[in-house]
């Protein structure tokens, strides 16, 4: 019991974050009654994707990253192709938290400390505290990264009664007009799907439960359930609360004139407890730092594997250049493209189908996979999986409807 609740957590922890922050924002075109139909139907295909990458890890006898994985069942091109994709999704959370960080700290700093200092000013020295920061050993990261997340926890409880407390059931926007325009679900589709990211941690999960089949599919349950059920109360108490006391906020919200900094200003102008209205900033600060570091760190270490090929030692000048490597591409995107959170999670959402869904479904039909008899006869439905690539192919639709229609 005690491996299922800290491997449950473990995948709660990787999935609640800072896209969090970013689905009342998505969400709010389609209202409340849609948006729990939906949050729980994503759950329902991220369980079987996780319940698939499990199942892959179980069939290699050990867990293997999702690289490695499709270089053992497939070869070397689906293993560039997990490779390529993973590095991708980083570069494209990484805009987000940039990006996203930079607009929380603006609005906090200008409202709390009475400092007005530009966007782009604070996107570069987030990146460089960032940096600073990813070059500590790993372990100093991990504790700063786990005691983040205990405080975030708390202080989203605290935050979450304090709005709970001042919505009314009779005044909640259950369902939005604009919830049959074909764009509010397009837009919503691949920013939920982003926020379920937990693919990256199943060769880690395999190990850390020693193989067990019935442990890793209850870690699995509960740790995909417990995000699906934050999301809902998030986004119930987030959008109740500014739809009853910041209708003008609301409105700005839905025409997506809001940005990230200004929605969560907006939210915590409409608590009339002074606490709230600070958990409300901290919460968001917090979030965005936790999954800044948790994906940063992931993909430093992955430059620093390509480098340590070449160069066995960590020098200084290596860490400097795998940091670099890290941060500078999203940075600049950061820097010069405008109203970014939402674009670049929408963005990560299309790459992450490839490593949750895709590249997982085909390699599970492998000859080397298919020789090992399975371990959760739920992969093996014909039917499910075809329902699953379905959901995958729509979610790619969605995005890049977004990214030529829409955006363009």
């Amino acid at each position: 019991m005690k491996k299922v609740i800290l491997s449950a957590c473990l995948v709660a922890g990787t999935s609640v974050g800072a896209g969090m922050i970013a689905l009342p924002m998505a969400l709010c075109k389609i209202g409340i009654l849609p948006t729990i139909i939906l949050i729980l139907g994503v759950w329902f295909f991220m369980y079987v994707s996780g319940i698939l990458g499990i199942e892959l890890n179980l069939r290699a006898g050990r867990g293997l990253p999702l690289g490695k994985l499709a270089r053992l069942y497939s070869g070397p091109i689906a293993s560039s192709i997990g490779t390529i994709s993973l590095i991708l999704l980083i570069y494209a959370l990484l805009c987000a938290y940039l990006y996203g960080g930079a607009s929380i700290l603006q609005s906090f700093l200008a409202s709390h400390v009475g400092w007005s200092l530009e966007l782009k000013s604070i996107v570069l020295v987030y990146a460089f505290l960032l940096g600073l920061l990813l070059i500590f050993p790993v372990g100093s990261i991990l504790q700063v990264n786990r005691i983040l997340f205990t405080i975030l926890l708390v202080f989203f409880s605290l935050l979450v009664c304090g709005l709970l407390y001042k919505i009314e059931l009779s005044h909640l926007p259950l369902l939005d007009h604009s919830a049959t325009n074909l764009r509010s679900w397009t837009e919503a589709i691949p920013v939920l799907f982003t926020s379920y990211g937990f693919q990256v941690i199943f060769h880690t999960l395999t190990n850390f439960c020693d193989k067990n089949p019935v442990i890793l599919k209850r870690s699995i349950f509960w740790g995909s359930l417990i995000p699906a059920i934050v999301y809902i109360i998030w986004t119930i108490s987030t959008l109740g609360v500014l739809y009853r006391y910041a209708p003008q906020e609301y409105q700005q919200l839905l025409a997506g004139k809001l940005e990230v900094g200004q929605f969560i200003q907006a939210l915590a102008q409409t608590a009339s407890w002074p606490l709230v209205q600070i958990l409300a900033s901290v919460i968001s600060i917090l979030a965005i730092m936790k999954s800044s570091i948790g994906v940063g760190l992931g993909l430093f270490e992955a430059w620093q594997e390509q480098f340590n090929i070449r160069r066995p030692d960590k020098s200084i000048l290596l860490n400097i250049v795998c940091v670099t490597l890290t941060l500078v591409p999203p940075l600049i995107i950061a820097l010069f493209v405008p109203q970014l959170f939402l674009k670049a999670l929408s963005f990560a959402g299309m790459v992450l189908v490839i490593i949750a869904l895709l590249l997982p479904l085909w390699l599970i039909h492998q000859p080397k996979a298919q020789q090992i008899k399975a371990f959760y006869t739920l992969v093996e439905h014909r039917g499910l999986q075809l329902v699953c690539l379905g959901f995958g192919l729509l979610v790619i639709l969605c995005e890049m409807t977004n990214m030529l229609v829409w955006r363009g």
